[in-house]
């Protein structure tokens, strides 16, 4: 219970970074058949869920710096998403752009995450 307020601080962030990411500095299209709303609630749902499974991976393994908390975020976005994400856009012959666009923005949000919960776990 007491890595609550760093988990919501760290997920508020990522919400941030997702809509400078998305609307800012990169503008991709929606999936097709997604609203907007649809669209955001996917991106907070997976923000939420990465929040807490850094937070839970870092207090099970005594994880308390910033910079085991950023170390921690790169290898769970080597071994989950770009594992998973680069079969997937390999074989549905999406870009390298869309492809480094959507996974680097998960990247940047695990990213913040690790280093804002590295800090207040810390």
């Amino acid at each position: 219970m007491a890595y609550v307020m760093p988990v919501v601080v760290s997920v508020v962030a990522t919400w941030l970074a997702g809509f400078l990411w998305f609307k800012v500095l990169f503008r991709l299209p929606s999936a097709d058949g997604l609203s907007p709303s649809a669209v955001s609630l996917l991106q907070h749902v997976g923000d939420i869920g990465f929040a807490c499974l850094v937070a839970w991976i870092m207090v099970r393994t005594g994880i308390h710096t910033i910079r085991e908390g950023i170390l921690l975020a790169v290898m769970i976005w080597l071994g989950f998403v770009a594992a998973v994400a680069g079969h997937m856009f390999a074989f549905r012959s999406f870009s390298l752009r869309f492809f480094a666009t959507t996974a680097g923005s998960v990247l940047f949000a695990l990213f913040i995450i690790g280093t804002i919960l590295g800090a207040l776990i810390g």
